[in-house]
């Protein structure tokens, strides 16, 4: 082999192994960096304005767990409807200062089905509605500072109709209720489930003179029968 080919050889040679060495040194700190390198910041979620809030919890009867409508109240009060809950018109009035700071106010309703007649004999429910507040995503810790007005409007309910509330165990009279033909109106100082329940409709009864009526018709016409027969009769026999 010549001189020059034996130089030409150990250059290649040369070449090869510095290129493989490079190679294989960027992948070791490549890896190494990659091992140091810190996990990536996840950004901050953005705030979320209120939104409807899951089904609340509750035992009442009629389960209260349909949302009808949920609404942000500010300190400054606001109303909550009219809005349809099962037929009736309802309607949540929000004074100013009732909060001190935002709420979300949401309004369910019942299945009237399940309410039946809530523990009153010979009512039956034609009404009712869930009313839940939220603080930041949380029950409201207390009472309102304010009461809220509740109403609700049905050409079910009568001026014999009452309202009634869950106490946590059972369906009470809300003593402090108002109830005129065509709409009840209460006031609540917290979370609660409202019923309106109106007096079965008793089967109207026929009229004392009818009974005597018919029997009179029906004597006479029994009376007109006996005549004309007796008339035939004496036609037949010659007597006429």
């Amino acid at each position: 082999m010549s001189s020059s080919c034996t130089t030409r050889f150990f250059y290649v040679l040369f070449v090869s192994v510095l290129t493989v060495t490079i190679i294989a040194l960027g992948g070791v700190f490549g890896a190494s960096a990659a091992v140091r390198a810190p996990a990536a910041v996840r950004a901050p979620a953005r705030f979320q304005p209120y939104g409807p809030p899951p089904p609340p919890v509750t035992t009442a009867p009629g389960g209260f767990t349909t949302v009808v409508t949920s609404r942000t109240i500010t300190p400054g009060g606001g109303v909550i409807g009219p809005v349809p809950v099962d037929g009736d018109g309802v309607t949540v009035t929000i004074p100013a200062g009732a909060f001190r700071a935002p709420v979300q106010i949401t309004l369910t309703a019942p299945d009237l089905l399940a309410v039946r007649t809530a523990g009153v004999r010979r009512y039956h429910t034609v009404g009712g509605v869930g009313i839940q507040v939220q603080d930041e995503g949380s029950a409201y810790p207390a009472t309102f500072l304010k009461p809220l007005s509740l109403t609700i409007r049905s050409r079910a309910i009568t001026s014999a109709s009452i309202v009634e509330y869950w106490n946590g165990q059972a369906f009470v009279k809300d003593t402090g209720a108002t109830v005129t033909r065509g709409e009840a109106m209460a006031a609540l100082n917290g979370d609660s489930y409202f019923t309106v329940l109106s007096p079965f409709r008793a089967a109207p009864r026929p009229g004392p003179g009818v009974p005597g009526l018919l029997g009179g018709l029906v004597g006479a016409a029994l009376q007109l029968l006996l005549g004309l027969g007796g008339l035939v009769l004496s036609v037949l026999t010659g007597h006429i």
